[in-house]
Parts: C-alpha cells; structure tokens; sequence
C-alpha cells in the first residue's frame, strides 16, 4: 500500500570537505614531527652508544630476574609433584 498524500523530500546531501580540508591537521603535525626527527637524528649519533650500553645492562638484567623466576617455578612445580607422590603411595597402603 503507497503512501497517500505524502510529500517526498530528498535528502539533504552531506557537506562534503575537500582532501585539503580533511587533512589539513594532520599534514601540519606530521610534518612538524618530520622536522623534529631530522634535527633530533643530527645529534643522536653521540648518544647511540649510551642508549646501546642501557638497553644492553637492562636486559641483563631482565634477563638474571627472568631466570631466577623460572628456576623457583620449576622447583616449586617438582616439589608439589614429588609431594603428591609421597601421599599417594602412604595412602595406597
């Protein structure tokens, strides 16, 4: 059954911006982030070997810390099997 009496209205068309306008922000904040790792990449050559010599003794030591937390988890897991064990054989009797 069609509508009686109705008026059709077409739809208003959406105010379209253009490619400018769309990225106009972003263009300015890229190519100031741009500038600023050029400047910042002409005085990074000094301080690689430090950052290197940082990141270096941190994982070292990420490296001791992870070990030991899974030493202590093995030996944790074996004494919680070995002690299932014991009980199981004392309450098989």
């Amino acid at each position: 059954m069609a509508y009686q009496n109705v008026e059709v209205i077409e739809a208003q068309n959406k105010h379209e911006k253009s490619w400018f306008n769309r990225f106009k922000y972003k263009l300015g904040a890229g190519a100031a982030a741009v500038s600023t790792a050029v400047v910042s990449t002409a005085h990074a050559a000094d301080d690689l070997t430090a950052v290197g010599t940082a990141v270096t003794g941190q994982l070292s030591s990420a490296q001791t810390i992870v070990v030991g937390i899974l030493v202590a988890a093995a030996t944790i897991t074996a004494i919680i099997i070995g002690y299932r064990k014991l009980n199981k054989g004392a309450n098989a009797a």
